[in-house]
């Protein structure tokens, strides 16, 4: 996804409001719209996906 969309990398520090503006909106919007077990899973896999290399790109299907 980073290779076909590179500024969502940085869509962030591009808000008319700032990074941190961005972030804490998203945080709310999330809040409103997962319960606690899902954001739990959701934290847990960013961070699993920031261990990651970047180069790792599946083409092979899910």
């Amino acid at each position: 996804m980073h290779r076909d969309h590179p500024g969502l990398v940085r869509a962030q520090q591009k808000s008319p409001g700032g990074a941190e503006f961005a972030a804490r909106t998203i945080g709310l919007a999330m809040n409103d719209l997962y319960n606690p077990a899902q954001l739990d899973v959701l934290r847990r896999l960013g961070r699993h996906l920031r261990q990651q290399p970047t180069e790792q790109v599946r083409t092979d299907g899910p």
